[in-house]
């Protein structure tokens, strides 16, 4: 390379001063590309590749080259700006005339230099071009790392982004390119026409394997679309329904899958309080003919068992269904999706703090311990918020046995009031599953949740078999007796609570007080 190199002393620091000049020959393209950075980058600015002709016979061989600052040219719209559906933007172009030019002739040994336009039309500032596109571009080693964090560990962007920067220092890494990066790598997966075929021949291979392996698919149309799938474990169907049908939690999570199938899952509580999943469904139309069959699959795969209980959110669509198939079950609504109803509605008819008061006044009418006290305090919301007269005798009052308290302490629910408990379950999976998830990769992943569910009764029933000894307390001295009954008849998480009661009852202290 004969481009002229300078050496320069100043302040002691041996720094090489690189200049460019007509003429100036170099070895190869690499050479080129080498001279061309390390001068943009002592002037301040960034060049960009803008030209590159190749050989008209040899197209290995590159006979032109143009580089350009990275400021050239000047930004224009593609579509037509219309200031109500269009946000403002900027752009740093400002036609900046600064650019080289490079030739190969055919008979040349070497490549010249041969036009430099060598002045600019902005400031230049070699602090800020870390900061241009060219140099923001993630390099291979962090982009295998977004595609392992995305595709393999199912991490977020604001994960990664930590991960990322922790990493790799020395890198400015721009959350934009990340987030262009991460949705690359999920569009990879997404991509696939026989999705359902794949899933469907996957459960079905495992009902070979597992006899009691339960798979129900619902075709539909001339072309068989699936429009509903049900499935079950030999473990949910022989082990966890027979024994915890006593209260049932069903619930919906969207966003599961590529197609918007809703996951429609049923949970139950075992003997260690934990929420296990006894079945799940995909179903395309959250109508009621989808729910009634989901629910007469749930209800022929165990052998005609009814749930004694069951919570659900107010869909009308599930409450209808629920009637139909489940009869004799008794149908509790979640109250975290009535109060929230009920503040829309509040906030739709009323104003100020009549809205706060609107929903203490029904969380005080629901928590009544009597049917007569509920009846009272609710005249007295009619009386008192008018405008929500038709929501309270039309939504609320006809379904009050499924939601107010003084009807459900009568029924044995495990302390469930909501669909809530079912949301951390939904969280574990949107960990490793979204909107481009494929149908079978959702399948494997609601296994992986079972597994770890299963794991953990296994873990847990090994540690209480081991016998115990632990120093004297209330329940095995004061309450010896009762302590022994309720250890044959209750499981060790309903064991514990009833010992902490015994605890608390030597800490009352009983005044006598005088009605007058």
């Amino acid at each position: 390379m004969n481009s002229e190199i300078v050496l320069n002393n100043t302040n002691q620091d041996d720094t090489y001063e690189i200049k460019l000049q007509v003429g100036d020959l170099f070895d190869d393209w690499n050479s080129v590309y080498i001279a061309v950075e390390a001068y943009a980058k002592q002037q301040g600015f960034v060049a960009n590749k803008y030209r590159k002709d190749l050989d008209s016979i040899d197209k290995s061989i590159i006979r032109y080259q143009e580089y350009v600052c990275w400021k050239f040219g000047i930004n224009q719209t593609k579509k037509v700006e219309d200031i109500n559906t269009h946000r403002d933007t900027v752009s740093g172009k400002t036609n900046c005339p600064w650019h080289v030019n490079f030739y190969f002739e055919k008979r040349a040994s070497a490549i010249k230099l041969t036009q430099l336009s060598d002045y600019y039309n902005h400031q230049c500032n070699s602090e800020i071009i870390d900061l241009a596109p060219k140099n923001l571009k993630l390099p291979h080693t962090i982009l295998s790392k977004i595609e392992h964090y995305t595709v393999s560990s199912y991490l977020g962007a604001g994960q990664q982004y930590d991960l990322l920067t922790k990493e790799f220092p020395e890198h400015h890494i721009k959350k934009k390119n990340l987030y262009n990066a991460i949705s690359k790598f999920r569009g990879v997966r997404i991509h696939n026409e026989f999705d359902a075929a794949e899933m469907l021949s996957y459960l079905l291979k495992q009902r070979d394997i597992d006899q009691d392996y339960i798979v129900i698919p619902r075709l539909e149309g001339p072309n068989n679309e699936l429009t509903g799938l049900f499935w079950m474990t030999s473990q949910q169907h022989n082990d966890l329904w027979p024994k915890y049908n006593d209260v049932i939690i069903h619930d919906n999570t969207a966003k599961t899958n590529r197609y918007d199938m809703a996951l429609s899952l049923f949970v139950c509580i075992d003997n260690n309080f934990k929420m296990r999943i006894v079945g799940q469904a995909l179903i395309k139309y959250e109508t009621q003919a989808a729910y009634e069959w989901i629910f007469q699959c749930m209800l022929e795969s165990v052998d005609n068992v009814s749930p004694k209980v069951i919570f659900t959110d107010g869909d009308p669509a599930v409450i209808a269904a629920i009637r139909v198939i489940y009869p004799q079950t008794q149908h509790l609504l979640c109250i975290y999706h009535i109060v929230e109803n009920v503040k829309k509605k509040a906030k739709s008819k009323l104003h100020g703090d009549s809205v706060k008061k609107f929903v203490e006044d029904f969380y005080h009418m629901r928590n009544s311990y009597s049917q007569e006290e509920f009846e009272l305090r609710y005249q007295n919301m009619l009386i008192r918020y008018e405008l929500c007269h038709f929501y309270f005798e039309n939504k609320l009052y006809p379904n009050r046995t499924a939601w107010a308290r003084y009807s459900i302490t009568k029924i044995f629910t495990a302390g469930v009031e909501s669909t809530q408990r079912v949301e951390p379950i939904n969280g574990v999976l949107k960990k490793h599953v979204d909107r481009g998830t494929l149908l079978k990769e959702l399948v494997i992943a609601i296994e992986c949740k079972l597994e770890k569910e299963a794991s953990y009764t296994r873990i847990k029933d090994y540690y209480e078999s081991n016998p115990s000894v632990g120093l004297p307390s209330t329940y095995n001295s004061v309450f010896k007796e009762i302590d022994n009954v309720l250890k044959v008849n209750l499981a060790p998480i309903p064991l514990s609570l009833q010992r902490a009661q015994m605890k608390q009852a030597l800490l009352y202290q009983g005044i006598m007080i005088s009605i007058n």
